[in-house]
């Protein structure tokens, strides 16, 4: 009908209405609608406009309709229409389908949901043309509505009824999809065989998936013959796998934010779109009961052999009356598919076809954009197909096909067409943001990224910090208050890019991550800001992992590798991450992530596992809590992979756990895939790996994971075999598809499959524990050994590889991998060479050392050899002699071969007189190296060099020191079990095999020999590069403060020699410490080895203390941490740890050091933990005992010290225990409360157990740091390894902390209440002095450390005061030798030939010896019955009678040396008495001897010849022999010196030397004659040693260790001097006094004079008022003690004055209050002293006095007492005792005495001898005495005052200048140090430096009477040969 048929037919049915009044009769009604449905737009809107010219009443009406429904739409106000609908008329004038008035009741549940409904209708309205994206949205939005399932039912059926017109669009999508006739033939087979039951639809869409690859045809199938019912589930898992929603959760506004960008605008939003239509036709058509209807044709099909005849009957006969088109229009299709030949279908299908095809006509944007929102994604394609617009119209098609157009949007798509790139984007909606990315890079670049992942990631970044480059410096804080946590995390979330708020989280990740502690606290606190702000970004919290990356990325080079170090040992790393700087112009996916490379560092020998799924929906849970279960213990605490991870910072990255937990025992390097990774990022990381472990959560994801795992190896090349387990995780046990098996058997891969029920739904532990035991059998049977046939070299050659896959910049790594690689291969080449790592070729200056050490010791066998050979050649040349005169037929040849023999000993000789030459030449030669450093350097230290030439030298320097630790863990391992076993066999052997026990001895020395060559440590390498051995390019001590600084522990004290380098430790302090006066905390820790102490201090301090297994500390290590919260501390700058090595080793040969270290590390500390695993065992507790009670004997323990006892690894922690613990420990203190002699001076005991902190509050008790378990290995075939995993225990660290913090606290309370002792609070350069000194003394004195068990030592010394006082009384006898030399010279005078002197010799020295031996037996007779001696130890025991053994050795030596020196003497007399009638016997014979006779007569020099071989004959061969006795004497005498009294000892390094210069050069000497002229040498000998090893000097604060030193008059210890001492004073010392003089009235004057300028000059100073006030008191109070009368009520007033009003004294002092003060002061007043009269002597005989400018008179003496106390007068009581002893009576000895040894100072002292009459002070000498000014003498002990070189003498002089003296300290400078015990070599004059350093008060000569005493050497010493040996 054309149109004007069209309006006649209208009007003759107006006609009819018009006669019959009928206006609202149905009929009508459906006639109009029916024609008004068949009509264009054009001649609809015509029909209506006629219609309403005709009847304008009805016109009206429904245009007020139409109104009120287009208001209420506009306003929203769907209630209001809700109420309306009821109303047919308001449902037709508004297009709403009737049927809507079956839902109302429904739709009123919907409230904010009903506008879903309304913009639906609206949108199908467009008359099958609707918006596609539009509606999309829409549709989803029904599809997740939140409502009740039975309306959601109801309102999803009218929904579906809504949706009548889409059946044409998706008739067109079909059409164009099967319009291939082989295609359409195949669809049309396989769904035919489905719907008729022939075949599953499984089976079908298998079987169509092999003839067409086509996803749309498979989609189609898949949607046709999906059971009913089945829809919505298949609807949800396509969007699950469409968005990869996590765990299967949908989240619907992602769908529509999916859904809404361009880069997703594909096939898939076709087959989203047509599922939900779908969907909601099924759910429509359900009202026609069509569930029931295929029910019944299935039962029939099922019956019938003829089904495509029963179902076409079906269709004809099912509901065959029903017009609705989509009931019809499904029935055909799902049915039994077959073309749709309804006709009105038809019809209104061809007209859509038509349309279709007219889309793309117009030119304009807008017109362009309308066409767009209609088109679906099928027929873009099918535009680009028929290459009908360009790829950039394309591409302008899908943006506007995806997006609203408005003019914003138009003009930034027209500046992007221009080329103008200067745009902003960022108002933009992020969607719009998101397409329009998209479009410029569609525009420019053929390579498609996903800009929504650009703009998610880069969203995700953008809220945190980037590249801070924070550095280990920043990062190393510890001991940070805690207590703000809250504050800071606040602070941090107002702005969470600001650096310095970030940076304030540092303490925390340092506490997490160096400390161990739980991140618990600091993630909830985080993640409850994150929930606080939007509860909707809850994919913003935060985990650990997302904490770690976050301060990872912000890290510079450095501080990142430590990171991973550390976090890597119980840990994930990540490996590949998502990259935070994302750049826009970037188009590779590659560049959305980082590629760790830093990972490299950490390879060793890994075996590498990945652990991914290749399914498109990956969930969220399962995948890496399985590996977590079957590779680790299964630990909440210690969780490895993140499980549940949801942090959208970690999206799609892979994570890298390596087996640092396992110690060694596994070699696992485990990667898990978090999230997708595409497939171009598998194709790079997958070849990397060995093992790929891919995971399915079901049998369904088998197909699709294999199918991609086939595509992905097609496209990689591997050049190894991998391992591939495919892993069914919640398997149903459905069988697997044989087929895909198949597949991948056809492309060789190496596989398995395993199918395991889910673990966490077991609630059967049994079958659990089952399930995983077989799959873990499972994968360790395909790991096999390869594992073990894994090397570092082969990880990482293959990581290099997956480096340059990445695109990843490698050089850095390879330049460190190409140091390492020299450094191996050196350390390899010198691993065989004989040397090992003493060569010269490892350590120049090492090795320089040890030769010399070597060489000297060969040079001193030389020597002996040498003087053994020449004794034999003189016994071959009196052999010789005796032949000639013997008259035998065979003389000549006798002879003659005696010749041969002398000469093989001259030329044997002469050898080695040539090596010794060459020896002492090279020592010499190694010496001067040594000094000059004139040595090249080796190439090991080249190599070492270049590490501190890289930029990031730290990652070099940690990969060197651990590869040290590898290299000799693996080379030393099997020598130290081959060593530990030989010790073992040697201590079983028994005494009857001696010479097995002699060979493995022997064995045992070789290879301990080898340990040591072979043994090396990072240690070595810096001893030689700070020795000056190293091209560093900068200093090696700034170097090593940077490492500090980085938080590298440093060696401290050597653990090989045990020294300390002070000078390295001085030069640290400039380059380390920010100031001079930095106030250090020292913290060290003490415990027996494995207990624990490096762990301990890791966990407080965070340190880097090794504390690996078998990786022991050796020696001493400090740590310097700088405290950043010094309000906490007391204002310390620094904390100084050290960390000891573990006390009571097996391996530890010195039977010393525990005690001295224990000591010295006691002594050192401020704060100090004696740590012990478990409970304290005995020989620790001895240990620590013995150190007290020596510590306490020597210094009273007077320290200010926070002692801890901490228990270590303990499984219970309870008060109980702790008074357990306590009793182990508290008998020490009561020990050492109960010893007498350990007492203050004031008689006043020390409470031990308190000064110990021995007491309750002082007992830590902390659990275990980790727990060990076994890793069960499921593979029970082999005998391998056991495998345990160790779990880091969290609580340790907190509980670590917090003892950490309560001992410091607790120090500084200390600190706070003891007030005098503040100035113990050491700086560095304190310190290091402090070292020296208590290492002096722990390394030098024997005695304090000899024994390590308290028992033992007071046993010992019990025992031996015994034995001493035993010996002194019995060895009597042997102080004189006269008796048995008056023996020796009678018995010499009966005898005749010289034979008999040697058999003399030989009966006395036996005699002497017999003697002391008797003499030995009887004293160790009478120790028998001692009682003490009886309940001793057998070591005790031995160690005392060895002591009387050495003493009798020592006098049976002294004696046999005297025998031997007097035989001696007697034979030269009597040879000589026998050369006369020698003479004249051969005179005789020459005589009668004619042609002899007339030769001599002739030659002069025969004649002197032939008189030497007489000589020679009788005497010289006497001289050789004894002199080879007296050598091999005073060899051993040296011995004995070094075992007699060790308490003496001075140890030197150069000993052999020494020895080698006294035998030759001294000791053969007259000792009367050239000993003056070898004294130079013998100082020049020993200087070396004294500067190197000299003991400190002694002052005031060594009162620790010496206190008695200072503490005790040296005239009262002079009295008490031990009988037994070795040296003593009392014969070599004598005692001069001098008196000085100073009239009262000249200070008077002075004071009067000078005082007020004094009060001025003070209050002008700078410095505060307290200060000044305190320095004015200080005086006054001075003046007051003067022996001068004040006016004291006055001088109270100025007092209170300057006390109450220091202001008001400042402002008066121009009165004239000074000469108030000293009105009533008498000048005729004298002196009072309380000097004892009787002690004074009747004259004293001044000096002639020097002139000086202040000199002073004395006029009077009054004898008053003065209230004033004098130290000086207490020396002086004790005059009387010493007096007749030490003091001559003879005036004139005294006097020459003086005169010749002790030279004069500034005038001649002359010395007096102490009288017992008190002086006559009126006597006029007394007035003429002169005060010394300048000068005085300190007092010292010498041998003769030649013995010491001007230049030892300044050094002493110099270092007495810098000590501080006060006026009350006057009196201890003359106290001797203990001149038995230590050698006192400095010899010092010092006096005119005292006024210097007194206080500037005392400079006017106000010193009344100053009491100098100094001790002077008496006169003409006869010592022993021996004796003059020991003294020099």
């Amino acid at each position: 009908m054309n149109k004007l048929q069209i309006l006649q037919s209208i009007q003759k049915e107006i006609d009819e209405i018009i006669e019959n009044n009928q206006f609202n009769d149905e009929g009508i009604e459906n006639d109009l609608k029916q024609l008004l449905e068949q009509q264009d737009d054009e001649i609809r809107t015509e029909i209506i406009l006629y219609i309403h010219q005709h009847f304008p009443q009805f016109a009206q009406t429904q245009e007020n309709l139409r109104e009120k429904y287009s208001k209420n739409l506009q306003e929203k106000k769907y209630d209001q229409i809700l109420l309306e609908l009821k109303n047919n008329q308001y449902c037709e004038q508004n297009l709403i389908p009737l049927s809507i008035q079956n839902y109302l009741i429904p739709l009123q549940q919907l409230k904010d949901n009903l506008h879903l409904i309304f913009d639906l209708i609206e949108l199908v309205k467009q008359n099958g043309y609707p918006n596609f994206i539009s509606l999309l949205k829409l549709l989803i939005n029904l599809f997740f509505l939140d409502c009740d399932n039975e309306i959601k039912g109801q309102i999803h059926q009218f929904v579906g009824s809504l949706l009548e017109n889409q059946i044409y669009k998706f008739e067109c999508y079909v059409a164009q999809m099967t319009q291939n006739i082989q295609i359409q033939d195949n669809f049309l087979d396989c769904i035919h065989k489905v719907q008729s039951k022939e075949i599953s639809a499984k089976q079908g869409k298998e079987s169509l998936h092999q003839k067409c690859k086509d996803n749309q045809i498979l989609f189609l199938f898949e949607l046709f013959t999906l059971k009913l019912g089945s829809h919505a589930d298949n609807l949800k898992g396509f969007i699950t796998n469409l968005i990869c929603a996590k765990n299967k959760i949908i989240n619907k506004d992602e769908l529509i934010e999916y859904v809404s960008l361009t880069e997703n605008f594909n096939e898939n939003l076709d087959f989203l779109y047509f599922k939900f239509v779908f969907y909601f036709w099924i759910q429509f058509i359900e009202i026609f009961k069509i569930k029931e209807s295929i029910l019944i044709v299935e039962d029939k099909l099922s019956k019938s052999q003829t089904k495509k005849k029963v179902l076409e009957g079906a269709i004809k006969n099912l509901n065959s009356k029903e017009k609705n088109m989509i009931y019809r229009y499904l029935r055909r299709k799902i049915l039994y598919y077959c073309n749709f030949e309804d006709e009105d279908f038809r019809e209104v299908y061809q007209k859509y076809k038509v349309k279709e095809k007219e889309f793309i006509q117009k030119q304009k944007l807008k017109e362009f954009a309308e066409i767009s929102k209609e088109l679906m994604f099928y027929q873009l394609k099918s535009l680009q197909s028929q290459q009908k617009y360009w790829t950039k119209e394309i591409s302008i098609l899908s943006f506007l096909a995806t997006n609203e157009l408005n003019s914003n949007l138009e003009n930034l798509i027209q500046t992007n067409f221009k080329g103008n790139n200067d745009r902003k984007l960022d108002n933009l909606p992020k969607v719009q943001k998101i397409n329009l990315l998209h479009l410029e890079q569609s525009i420019k670049s053929n390579r498609q990224i996903k800009m929504s992942r650009f703009v998610n990631q880069t969203e995700t970044f953008i809220q945190y910090p980037k590249q801070l480059k924070i550095k280990m410096e920043e990062f190393n804080i510890s001991l940070t208050s805690i207590n703000k946590i809250q504050t800071i995390v606040n602070e941090w979330f107002r702005d969470k890019t600001n650096e310095e708020n970030f940076k304030k989280l540092l303490p925390f990740y340092f506490n997490i991550i160096k400390r161990g502690e739980s991140p618990e606290e600091l993630l909830s606190l985080i993640n409850k800001n994150v929930m606080q702000k939007n509860k909707s970004h809850w994919n913003e919290t935060l985990n650990l992992k997302s904490l770690f990356q976050l301060l990872y990325n912000n890290s510079d080079k450095e501080l990142q590798m430590i990171l991973l170090k550390i976090h890597s040992k119980y840990r994930p790393v990540p490996l590949l991450y998502q990259n935070p700087q994302l750049e826009q112009d970037k188009t590779s996916i590659k560049d959305f992530y980082v590629f760790n490379t830093n990972i490299y560092y950490l390879l060793s020998n890994d075996f590498p596992i990945i652990n991914f799924s290749l399914s498109q929906t990956v969930n969220q849970f399962g995948k890496t809590e399985l590996i977590n279960k079957l590779f680790y213990i299964d630990n909440k605490e210690d969780q490895k992979f993140e499980i549940s991870d949801s942090s959208r910072m970690n999206n799609n990255s892979v994570d890298c756990q390596f087996d640092f937990s396992f110690n060694g025992s596994r070699n696992y390097l485990i990667a898990d895939v978090h999230g997708q990774l595409e497939d171009e990022i598998f194709e790079q990381l997958l070849p990397f790996f060995q093992v790929w472990i891919i995971q399915m959560k079901t049998e369904d994801e088998f197909d699709e994971n294999v199918d991609k795992l086939i595509e992905l190896c097609e496209k990689m090349k591997l050049n190894f075999q991998p391992k591939i387990i495919l892993i069914i995780r919640d398997s149903e046990k459905k069988e697997l598809n044989q087929q895909k098996i198949e597949e991948l058997k056809k492309k060789e891969l190496d596989f398995c499959t395993s199918q395991i029920l889910n673990l966490n739904q077991l609630v059967n532990q049994a079958i659990e524990i089952e399930e995983r035991t077989k799959i873990k059998k499972c994968i360790l049977q395909q790991i096999g050994t390869r594992n073990e046939k894994i090397s570092e070299e082969q990880i990482q050659k293959s990581f290099l590889q997956l480096c340059k896959g990445f695109n990843v910049e490698d050089k850095e790594i390879r330049e460190s991998q190409k140091i390492l690689n020299e450094l191996a291969k050196e350390l390899k080449i010198l691993e065989q060479n004989e040397y090992g790592f003493y060569s010269i070729k490892a350590f120049p200056f090492r090795n320089l050392v040890w030769e010399i050490k070597t060489k000297k010791q060969q040079r001193q066998e030389l020597n002996y050899t040498i003087l053994s050979l020449e004794q034999e050649l003189e016994k071959k040349k009196n052999v010789i002699n005796d032949l000639k005169n013997e008259k035998s037929s065979d003389q000549k040849e006798k002879i003659k071969q005696k010749e041969n023999e002398k000469k093989d000993i001259e030329n044997n000789i002469k050898s080695i007189q040539d090596k010794l030459r060459e020896i002492t030449n090279k020592i010499q030669d190694i010496e001067d190296k040594k000094q000059k450093q004139n040595f090249e350097e080796s190439k090991l230290i080249k190599s070492f060099s270049l590490i501190f030439k890289q930029d990031n030298y730290y990652i070099t320097y940690l990969r060197f020191v651990e590869h040290i630790q590898k290299f000799n863990q693996k080379n030393l391992k099997n020598l130290n079990i081959e060593i530990e076993d030989l010790r073992k066999k040697i201590g079983s052997f028994t005494e009857e095999q001696k010479k097995e026990r002699s060979e493995s001895e022997e064995k045992l020395i070789t290879l301990e020999k080898k340990y040591s060559v072979q043994n090396i440590s990072i240690e070595l390498f810096w001893r030689e590069v700070i020795k000056g051995n190293s091209s560093f390019q900068q200093s090696p001590i700034k170097v090593v403060c940077q490492l500090i600084k980085k938080g590298e522990p440093f060696e401290f004290l050597n653990g090989d020699d045990l020294t300390i380098d002070s000078n390295f430790l001085i030069q640290l302090r400039e380059e380390l410490l920010d100031k001079d006066d930095n106030k250090i905390l020292f913290l060290s820790i003490l415990g027996p080895q494995s207990s624990g102490k490096s762990t301990l201090l890791n966990r407080i301090f965070g340190c880097h203390f090794l504390t690996s297994m078998g990786r022991c500390t050796k020696g001493v290590f400090l740590q310097l941490l700088k405290i950043s919260n010094k309000e906490q501390f007391q204002n310390f700058d620094y904390i100084l740890l050290l960390d000891s090595e573990g006390l009571q080793s097996p391996n530890q040969k010195d039977p010393e050091f525990d005690k001295k270290i224990s000591l010295f590390i006691i002594q050192i500390s401020d704060i100090l933990i004696f740590n012990v695993k478990g409970e304290i065992h005995s020989t620790f507790h001895n240990l620590i005992e013995v150190c007290f009670y020596t510590l306490a004997k020597y210094s009273k323990l007077q320290f200010l010290k926070q002692f801890s006892w901490c228990f270590n690894q303990n499984s219970q922690i309870n008060d109980d225990e702790k008074h357990k613990l306590l009793k182990q420990i508290e008998d020490i203190g009561k020990k050492l409360n109960s010893e007498e002699n350990l007492i203050e001076e004031d008689g006043n005991k020390i409470c031990y157990l308190q000064q110990l902190d021995l007491n309750i509050d002082h007992i830590y008790i902390l659990g275990m740091a980790t727990n060990s378990k076994e890793w069960q290995n499921s593979d029970n075939s082999k005998q391998i390894q056991e495998i345990k995993q160790e779990i880091n225990l969290q609580d340790y660290s907190k509980n670590a902390l917090s003892f950490g913090i309560s001992i410091i606290n607790k120090f500084i309370n200390k600190y706070n209440g003891q007030q005098k002792n503040r100035h113990e609070i050491l700086t560095w350069k304190t310190f290091i002095t402090k070292v020296q000194q208590c290492w002096e003394i722990v390394s030098k004195l024997p005695d304090l450390v000899e024994f390590s068990d308290l028992k033992e030592q007071k046993d010992y010394e019990t025992i031996n005061k015994i034995a001493t006082e035993k010996m002194t009384k019995a060895n009597e006898k042997f102080l004189s030798f006269d008796n048995i030399i008056q023996q020796i010279q009678a018995k010499s005078e009966l005898e005749n030939s010289l034979e008999n002197y040697n058999q003399i010799q030989k009966d006395f020295q036996q005699d002497f010896q017999q003697q002391c031996s008797y003499q030995k037996e009887e004293i160790l007779n009478e120790l028998q019955h001692e009682y003490s001696f009886s309940i001793i130890s057998n070591a005790i025991r031995k160690k005392v009678e060895g002591n009387i053994a050495e003493v009798y050795q020592a006098i049976g030596l002294e004696g046999s040396l005297i025998i031997l020196q007097k035989i001696h003497q007697l034979r030269r007399q009597f040879q000589y008495s026998l050369v006369p009638a020698k003479i004249q016997q051969t005179v005789n014979e020459i005589q009668n001897d004619s042609e002899q006779l007339i030769t001599l007569q002739e030659d002069k020099s025969i004649r002197d010849n032939k008189y030497e071989q007489i000589w020679n004959e009788l005497v010289e061969s006497s001289n050789l022999e004894v002199e080879k006795l007296h050598i091999e004497f005073q060899k051993k005498l040296f011995d004995c010196f070094l075992k007699y009294k060790k308490q003496y000892q001075f140890k030197a390094e150069s000993l052999e030397d020494q020895i080698d210069y006294f035998v030759k050069q001294i000791n053969n000497q007259d000792p009367n004659t050239q000993k003056e002229n070898q004294m130079e040498k013998i100082c020049s000998l020993f200087l070396e040693d004294f500067q190197k090893n000299s003991f400190n000097t002694l002052n005031k604060f060594s009162k620790q260790q010496f206190q008695q030193i200072f503490d005790e008059d040296i005239l009262n210890r002079l009295n008490n001097l031990d009988k037994s001492t070795l040296i003593n004073p009392l014969n070599y010392l004598l005692k001069k006094t001098t008196y000085e003089t100073i009239e009262k009235k000249e200070i008077v004057k002075i004071l009067q004079k000078g005082l007020k300028q004094k009060l001025i000059q003070i209050v002008k100073e700078q410095k505060g008022d307290e200060k000044k006030q305190l320095e004015v008191q200080d005086l006054f109070n001075t003046l007051n003690q003067l022996p001068i009368q004040f006016d004291k009520k006055i001088l109270q007033a100025v007092l209170d004055l300057i006390k109450k009003d220091f202001s008001r004294f400042k402002e008066i002092l121009n009165e004239d209050y000074n000469k108030k003060v000293f009105c009533h002061a008498t000048t005729n007043d004298f002196y009072k002293s309380r000097f004892d009269s009787s002690i004074f002597p009747q004259k004293i005989q001044s000096t002639a006095v020097t002139k000086s400018p202040n000199k002073f008179q004395a006029s009077n003496y009054s004898n008053e007492i003065l209230t004033q106390d004098n130290s000086a007068a207490v020396v002086n009581k004790k005059q009387n005792k010493l007096s007749p002893p030490l003091f001559p009576q003879n005036k004139q000895n005294l006097s020459s005495i003086q005169n010749s040894l002790y030279p004069n100072v500034q005038g001649n002292t002359q010395q007096i001898p102490i009288q017992t009459q008190p002086p006559n002070l009126q006597n006029k000498q007394y007035q003429q005495i002169r005060q010394a000014p300048q000068y005085s003498e300190y007092s010292y002990l010498r041998q003769k005052k030649s013995a010491y070189s001007p230049n030892l003498c300044q050094r002493y002089l110099q270092s007495a200048q810098t000590q501080h003296i006060t006026i009350n300290k006057l009196t201890t400078i003359y106290k001797l140090t203990n001149l038995y015990k230590i050698r006192f070599h400095k010899a010092i004059k010092y006096y005119h430096n005292l006024i210097k350093l007194i206080n500037p008060l005392l400079k006017p000569k106000i010193i009344l009477i100053l009491i100098i005493q100094s001790i002077h050497q008496k006169k003409n010493l006869k010592l022993y040969p021996n004796q003059q040996i020991f003294f020099i």
